[in-house]
């Protein structure tokens, strides 16, 4: 049996997946319609996976995803660069669907380190001397519920 060689390049990937702080739901990035968007899976114990849900549309493609470790916390970060640039900014996404950029108008790179409560940033850009960490309170763009 022979194969044309467009099956061998259509190939598809679901990558980098995160799973909330309750283990109930699985984020991950899919290219299925093009660019790497964000979709989710509400996982049951029945043991049926259900066909995912695409929850960001964004012009182009993004990178990661993070889930909130914070307990009851269904917020995301995900991160996206602009027309190829790779210079990654992140971004906070509601259950709500609502977008809130929290690196906006950076012109480095950003890779999250999230505690539920802050956001630690690795800032860089070429050459790596140029690689600066900096905090970024969540916390303004959220309403945290403190016990």
């Amino acid at each position: 049996m022979t194969y044309a060689m467009a099956q061998y390049l259509n190939v598809r990937q679901a990558f980098h997946p995160s799973f909330s702080s309750d283990g109930r739901r699985l984020v991950f990035l899919t290219n299925i319609t093009g660019d790497p968007q964000l979709w989710q899976i509400a996982l049951s114990d029945r043991g049926v996976i259900p066909w995912p849900d695409q929850i960001t549309f964004e012009a182009d493609r993004v990178m990661g995803v993070w889930c909130s470790p914070a307990p009851a916390d269904d917020h995301l970060i995900f991160a996206r660069d602009m027309g190829g640039n790779e210079n990654a900014q992140l971004f906070l996404l509601s259950a709500q669907g609502v977008v809130t950029s929290l690196t906006a108008g950076t012109k480095k790179r950003c890779t999250p380190l999230a505690n539920g409560r802050a956001l630690v940033s690795v800032f860089s850009s070429r050459p790596i001397a140029a690689i600066r960490l900096y905090s970024i309170s969540i916390c303004k763009h959220l309403r945290v519920k403190r016990n």
